[in-house]
């Protein structure tokens, strides 16, 4: 991560994050690049960028925190079936189940694992 510099990269990255939600794309790779250098320098990483994450929720946190956890990260109807280019071959009802959203979470998380555990990570975890 930029050379070295993890506190510093981590902390981009944290508010690249806070502004838009497409870094979190890259997550799993920057995950990787942390864990590979050591756990104890990765779990320091990911708390430092928590904590930035919190530090910047705080004054939506405080005037309604209900609202801003239910809706800050995409809330009721994130998936939309207008939208999708991948998925309009499926009728819309099953796109719009909630069984569908955990489908795809749990085969999105068993690839990236897959792909860690034989191509990323040299003999495995």
């Amino acid at each position: 991560m930029l050379q070295g510099r993890y506190r510093a990269s981590s902390l981009s990255y944290s508010l690249a994050v806070s502004v838009k939600m497409q870094p979190l794309l890259v997550c799993p790779v920057v995950g990787l690049s942390l864990v590979l250098h050591g756990w104890r320098r990765a779990i320091s990483c990911i708390t430092t960028m928590l904590a930035l994450q919190i530090f910047l929720a705080l004054p939506f946190l405080q005037a309604n925190a209900p609202a801003y956890l239910r809706y800050a990260f995409g809330g009721p109807g994130a998936l939309q079936h207008a939208w999708s280019v991948n998925w309009q071959f499926l009728p819309e009802e099953y796109f719009a189940s909630p069984r569908f959203v955990v489908l795809l979470l749990v085969v999105h998380l068993a690839l990236l694992l897959w792909f860690a555990q034989v191509r990323w990570i040299p003999g495995g975890f």
